[in-house]
């Protein structure tokens, strides 16, 4: 029970973090880069290392780190989702280097625990689905 509750939390948390990101990614003013720091504070959030450090790790090592750090797998496909739609903010704000790392980590945790991922999985009714998928087979 304890842990369902903290997962339904967590699956809010994104939820929440990733609408108010679409509202200032497309809003106007448009802000790419506060959408972007928006979804960076809810991985930091939601993991049981500093997000600063998590985010600062290389594609090669953030996949397994999250494994020793026994990050929830119901957790790690909103993480893997959540870094690629920064990603995506980041190359329109102009921060090429970063938002390739994003993707990069994106994908290497996306492989790590067998996640399909790809552009169409960042979409918003794609993410509307996904938001109402895991809420279900939470509760």
């Amino acid at each position: 029970m304890l842990h369902r509750d903290y997962l339904v939390e967590q699956f809010i948390r994104f939820a929440e973090a990733i609408r108010l990101s679409w509202t200032k990614a497309k809003g106007d003013p448009r802000d790419p880069l506060d959408a972007a720091e928006v979804l960076e504070a809810a991985v930091g959030s939601a993991t049981n290392i500093d997000g600063a450090t998590l985010l600062l790790l290389s594609s090669d090592s953030i996949a397994s780190i999250l494994q020793v750090t026994d990050t929830d797998p119901d957790v790690v496909e909103y993480l893997a989702r959540t870094l690629l739609l920064e990603s995506e903010y980041l190359e329109e704000g102009g921060e090429h280097v970063r938002s390739q790392l994003r993707r990069d980590q994106a994908y290497a945790i996306a492989q790590g625990y067998g996640i399909p991922l790809s552009p169409e999985a960042i979409t918003e009714s794609e993410f509307e689905d996904f938001f109402e998928r895991t809420e279900n087979r939470a509760s």
